[in-house]
């Protein structure tokens, strides 16, 4: 792992709001009202997928709603490395843990305020036993909400 100038960096996994580099560009918005346990948002690359993310981050941030980011770089990652990358998402001290998920669970579980936790590139950690577990990880509390985007639908 690396700091480079103030951002945790782990295979190319980031954990902040994505930077906005093209301001002259104006892509479609969605502004939504309130919060849902979970988001999904998929679109081809380039479709502005991160844009999006950013400034429904913005709103987030205006309203004080705390904002985990996990934005997965573009290898595979192992169910196992995911909820290492999802822990480390929440500022939880996940690498020595022998079960990071239960961890997590039990620390959802005891939210008492909402958290959003937005996965970017979710198409690089998918696959059909990690869905159920983070389906699972949703019904541990209400104050829970997770924005997760991909490449296509078939991804989520």
């Amino acid at each position: 792992m690396e700091a480079d100038q103030g951002v945790l960096v782990s295979h190319l996994s980031l954990f902040h709001r994505p930077l906005v580099r093209f301001r002259a560009i104006d892509r479609p918005r969605l502004f939504h009202d309130g919060l849902v346990p979970l988001t999904l948002v998929f679109a081809p690359a380039g479709y502005g997928k991160s844009t999006l993310l950013s400034q429904w981050g913005k709103q987030y941030e205006s309203l004080n709603i705390p904002t985990s980011w996990l934005l997965l770089g573009n290898s595979r990652v192992s169910p196992d490395e995911f909820w290492r990358l999802f822990a480390t998402a929440l500022g939880l001290e996940a690498f020595h843990m022998s079960d990071v998920r239960e961890q997590i669970l039990g620390d959802v579980e005891a939210l008492e305020e909402d958290v959003v936790v937005v996965i970017d590139n979710y198409e690089h950690a998918t696959c059909a036993s990690l869905d159920l577990e983070v389906a699972q990880l949703l019904g541990t509390s209400p104050h829970l909400h997770v924005t997760v985007s991909g490449r296509s639908f078939t991804t989520l």
